[in-house]
């Protein structure tokens, strides 16, 4: 629900809040609570027994008394903690009533930002309940971040050229006519303009040179998504299959992932990855990136043990439009096929049903469920939605529990009870308390 497994990392190394946590959990609820929700906190305070199952309002009030425990130690004696929640526009129910019942223990070394989209929030919207809640019995600072003012463009504009404000107020003038002053759209089209060479460096004047007229023909994209769209439409055809695959994969990707999934040398989808790279439109997660700045070997061997250091190279979307944009580059009809690909690679990977791979496994693979014919691993997939909408119950998830154990009886189909009757029991029972 919240990045508990951020605040559990923190914990990492301070004797004192482990202990904290423990005293906390063992007069609350069970520790199991969490550690089966963050696997990592595990390694920190040992392995738990299994907590008793609940459902309803019982487990939401566990679970926020145990989260509320984990924060508690977090910032225990002088530790500082702060949160970042990005998207909360996308939050499910369960998440916004979870973090209202947490702001209500005004835990004074605890601070939360938050950041949402407005134009995607009106007053009917979950998250707006939980912001008039929490502004009645918390310290709140709203701060809203609208368009960039024509005068804020101009100064960025001024700065990121290094000249006078007075020169490029017209091309400043242009460019936010046709951003209307959104800061990632502002930028991503003043570097389209100097790629595309309408806004190029003259070394004798030692200063940007554009033309006015190029400039204003440049036709403007109904929205940033387009936009993007357009700009990756100029990439190589290779370079566009392997960011659609990796826009299916998810906001973030590794490259052995992407050539599993491309059925492609490492090789190949570095080659293919690199104009992206260049362009700014994927960013690098680690050094190890760096790697792949050598020239490729030529002897296999020696270009096996290279691919096998880099295939954990990670690498995420400048930004969710681009994904997006990306994504939208993919067929309909073809987006089941590869998520069912990508949701068995990873499901072949991982053998342990609570991991986050596993999780992340079944999503791609129910989104492929209409292709699966084999009644042996639509039972499996089944089983999985199963233990999932546990998990997802036990976390008041209540909507992700009730699509789980949906998603679950829709694969059993019909004669499940003569088949699979104890799952079948437990798919239609979960459905219905959910």
């Amino acid at each position: 629900p919240i990045t508990a497994a951020a605040i559990a990392a923190s914990l990492t190394g301070a004797e004192t809040s482990i202990a904290a946590l423990a005293a906390e959990l063992g007069l609350a609820v069970p520790a199991a609570v969490l550690t089966g929700m963050i696997p990592e906190l595990a390694r920190i305070i040992g392995e738990q027994e299994p907590a008793p199952e609940l459902t309803g309002a019982a487990a939401q009030r566990r679970l926020t008394l145990a989260v509320r425990a984990l924060l508690r130690a977090s910032t225990a004696g002088d530790r500082p903690l702060v949160l970042f929640l990005d998207d909360l526009q996308w939050a499910d129910l369960a998440s916004l009533e979870l973090l209202e019942a947490l702001l209500q223990e005004q835990l004074p070394r605890l601070l939360l930002i938050g950041a949402y989209r407005s134009n995607e929030v009106d007053r009917g919207h979950p998250l707006t309940a939980m912001l008039q809640a929490v502004a009645a019995t918390c310290t709140t600072h709203a701060v809203e971040l609208g368009p960039l003012a024509r005068g804020d463009v101009l100064r960025l504009i001024a700065d990121a050229l290094h000249m006078e404000r007075e020169i490029v107020a017209p091309l400043a003038r242009q460019i936010y006519d046709k951003a209307e002053g959104n800061p990632f759209f502002t930028i991503r089209l003043l570097l389209a303009l100097h790629e595309d060479g309408l806004l190029a460096w003259d070394q004798e004047a030692r200063r940007y040179h554009w033309d006015e007229g190029a400039v204003g023909a440049v036709a403007a994209a109904d929205n940033v998504v387009a936009f993007m769209g357009e700009r990756l439409g100029r990439l190589p055809a290779a370079s566009r299959r392997v960011l659609e695959l990796a826009a299916c994969i998810g906001h973030r990707f590794e490259l052995g992932t992407l050539a599993q999934i491309g059925e492609q040398a490492i090789a190949a989808v570095v080659a293919a990855l690199w104009p992206a790279l260049e362009q700014g439109v994927i960013v690098a997660l680690d050094e190890g990136y760096r790697y792949l700045l050598r020239t490729w070997p030529e002897g296999e061997g020696d270009a096996a043990e290279v691919a096998a250091s880099v295939a954990t190279v990670g690498f995420r979307f400048l930004h969710d439009r681009v994904q997006q944009a990306a994504y939208d580059g993919i067929a309909e009809d073809q987006r089941p096929r590869l998520h069912l690909q990508i949701g068995r690679l990873l499901r072949a990977s991982s053998s342990d049903d609570e991991s986050e791979d596993t999780v992340e496994a079944v999503s791609h693979l129910n989104l492929g469920r209409g292709l699966i014919d084999d009644a042996d691993e639509r039972r499996e997939l089944a089983r999985l939605n199963a233990a999932i909408g546990k998990r997802a119950r036990a976390a008041a998830a209540h909507q992700a529990a009730a699509t789980a154990f949906a998603i679950g009886v829709e694969l059993l189909g019909e004669g499940a009870f003569a088949e699979e009757p104890q799952l079948a029991f437990t798919l239609h029972l979960g459905a219905a308390e959910a």
